[in-house]
């Protein structure tokens, strides 16, 4: 009898155990189904159509996923200029066994972003993962991205904004002297028959990462490092990137669904704008670490401050100049005069310089000396 019972009850715990692990499962594999739906109907709510193939459940034993085959959201009526569209051959949301607080969104395959009337751009990545925490009882306030990978198709012969630049890109002018709700309904259509990102001329990305925060204001941060520039177009400093970071508050909430212009008209005007406390780049010779202030103008153009670090200058310059980006008197004063405010650093290095920039009515300026006007952004009107 003791025999049987050192047997039997062993045997009877691991059955309770698998069956309870089993239900758990189950629960998690609900749980994402439901929560997918509920998310489809606020997306509704808020005006973006939402259109998904038949959400598959599996991921036994290890996690519960759901695997959702080509979901697409649209912002904006059928046809109308400004009309955003994103296109995901695949998306795979995963609870797993050992951190079921933790939501994993991973996009896999072919993905395609769209402002109309401008074609379709095609990206896609060796891993494009995002990590949600969940708390109970409340919406999830932070998220985790991780990039590996990323090709994107060359946006100089397909612009993926559908926007234009005005005639007026060029240097400034200037003193010659001075320094310059129901279930998910399956797609009838097939999916964006976009080009497949070429990665000889597309931009590249080896690493992408980044957080995200939600709060009374968004706070976003975001680093990339191997990023290579699509190589048909000409880069006055070069056509790679080593790295670039970013850390930011957007103030202004979402504003609801629509034409790219209108959401973001009705996002300025709730006060929107994008406060940036860490930025840093560093581009063929030159170094930038930054903060600033960013937002648009009543006619829908960037406006901006930034308190800029800079070394390399010099070559930056020259390189701008030689490009056309700037006119090369230009350069050639303001050279002369980020060197007389530059200063080296105590433990020796390259001269650095701290320069205030400000961006308004499309120019450039250094203090109050215009230094590059840039194009008009022409915004895809209906």
């Amino acid at each position: 009898m003791r025999r049987a019972l050192k047997i039997g009850l062993p045997c009877l715990l691991l059955v309770a155990l698998i069956a309870g692990y089993t239900a758990a499962w189950f629960a998690a594999s609900r749980y994402l189904g439901t929560g997918f739906d509920t998310w489809v109907a606020r997306q509704r709510a808020a005006g973006w159509q939402v259109e998904a193939g038949t959400p598959v459940r599996g991921g036994w034993p290890l996690a519960a996923t759901l695997t959702v085959p080509e979901l697409a959201l649209d912002a904006g009526p059928e046809g109308v200029p400004g009309r955003v569209s994103w296109h995901a051959g695949q998306v795979v949301l995963s609870l797993a066994a050992t951190s079921p607080d933790r939501l994993g969104i991973d996009l896999a395959g072919a993905q395609s972003l769209q402002i109309a009337p401008g074609p379709e751009v095609a990206f896609s990545a060796d891993r494009m993962h995002v990590e949600v925490t969940l708390t109970r009882g409340a919406p999830a306030q932070t998220a985790a991205l991780e990039v590996r990978g990323l090709r994107a198709q060359a946006l100089a012969s397909s612009p993926a904004t559908g926007l234009t630049a005005g005639p007026s890109a060029g240097p400034a002018t200037g003193p010659a002297t001075a320094p310059a709700s129901g279930p998910v309904t399956s797609r009838t259509t097939a999916p964006p028959s976009g080009p497949t990102p070429d990665a000889a001329s597309g931009l590249m990305i080896g690493l992408l990462t980044g957080q995200i925060v939600v709060g009374t204001a968004t706070t976003l941060t975001l680093s990339a490092e191997a990023i290579d520039l699509p190589a048909e177009m000409n880069w006055a400093l070069g056509p790679h990137i080593s790295s670039v970071a970013v850390d930011a508050t957007v103030r202004g909430g979402p504003p609801p669904a629509g034409p790219l212009p209108v959401m973001l008209e009705a996002w300025r005007e709730a006060g929107g704008a994008v406060d940036v406390t860490h930025f840093a780049l560093g581009w063929g010779p030159l170094g930038v670490a930054a903060t600033g202030h960013a937002g648009f103008d009543e006619h829908l153009q960037p406006v901006g401050t930034a308190d800029l670090h800079v070394i390399g200058y010099a070559k930056a310059l020259d390189a701008l100049a030689k490009q056309r980006v700037m006119s090369k008197d230009a350069a050639m004063a303001a050279t002369a005069v980020l060197t007389l405010m530059s200063r080296v650093p105590q433990d020796g290095g390259a001269p650095e310089v701290q320069v205030p920039l400000t961006l308004r009515d499309r120019k450039v300026l250094m203090g109050k000396t215009p230094l590059v006007r840039v194009p008009e952004v022409v915004w895809p009107h209906g």
